[in-house]
């Protein structure tokens, strides 16, 4: 049985800090700021299927 715990412990404790920290931000109105934050940082490339084309206009 105690080997289960120390396999389950690390997770536990995880998940604890986050639904504390998540509930704390959302009190204190800074879960938005966070979830804005992960929006700017985030990867935001594109992927194109088919490469562009060059148009040369004459001038």
């Amino acid at each position: 049985m105690k080997g289960q715990w120390q396999q389950w412990h690390p997770l536990i404790s995880k998940l604890f800090f986050w639904l504390v920290a998540e509930i704390i931000l959302n009190l204190v109105g800074l879960d938005n700021v966070a979830d804005y934050s992960e929006f700017l940082l985030g990867d935001r490339t594109i992927q194109m299927s088919a490469p562009h084309q060059v148009i040369s206009l004459p001038q």
